[in-house]
């Protein structure tokens, strides 16, 4: 009985996306594990901690500075702080957001969609040495331009009485295309959020402000 012989390149494109499509499945989260943490808290976008502004503004500098921004404006007579964060991907912190947020039906859909593309590449297209040799790698957009990513994020301090200092913050995120601006995005992720403040809360040595204690 003849056998079916599947181009190599039909078995390992198949065997490639099972494994990559469980492998994600499996270990996508594990990049932003740290940030689970965070998975029920409600989100939050100030918090008001009792300490001196002064030893606040250090804390909220020092904070950003934690999270790989770089400082770009500080005004503490303002009580405005703005750092940049520039990369080549999205922040854990967005990652994560879109991971929890997800409606897909989560890494069992898609397991089964990777088994089911590995039967339709095996199954629906069997081929033979003269269609490997016919077939042609479309290669790679050269032109695509090279996106990068830069977060903003802007904190604002204020004081109500001299052991009490309330911070405030927004996020934006703008995507640049070979450098040329193409999108901004305001952002609302209690990732980032949160995760600064605690690092606010660290730095002046507090338990957990407020605003990050995770809801009843």
């Amino acid at each position: 009985m003849d056998r079916l012989r599947y181009p190599p390149v039909v078995v390992l494109t198949a065997a490639s996306f099972l494994a990559y499509s469980f492998f994600s499945c499996s270990t996508g989260s594990e990049s932003t594990k740290d940030l689970e943490k965070y998975d029920s808290y409600d989100f939050a976008d100030e918090a008001t901690f009792n300490r001196p502004y002064d030893e606040t503004y250090r804390a909220a500098v020092a904070s950003l500075e934690d999270m790989g921004f770089v400082i770009a404006t500080s005004d503490e007579r303002a009580g405005e702080i703005q750092g940049e964060h520039e990369a080549d991907e999205l922040r854990p912190e967005e990652r994560r957001d879109a991971e929890t947020t997800d409606d897909s039906g989560g890494p069992i859909v898609g397991i089964l969609a990777a088994i089911a593309f590995a039967i339709v590449m095996l199954f629906v297209t069997p081929g033979c040495e003269s269609e490997r040799e016919d077939a042609s790698t479309s290669p790679m957009d050269e032109n695509e331009p090279e996106r990068t990513y830069i977060y903003v994020v802007t904190l604002s301090l204020r004081s109500s009485d001299p052991e009490t200092t309330t911070v405030s913050l927004g996020t934006a995120r703008f995507d640049y295309d070979d450098g040329e601006l193409v999108r901004r995005v305001d952002l609302e992720n209690k990732y980032l959020n949160h995760g600064l403040l605690d690092r606010v809360e660290a730095h002046l040595n507090l338990g957990p402000a407020p605003s990050s204690l995770p809801p009843n």
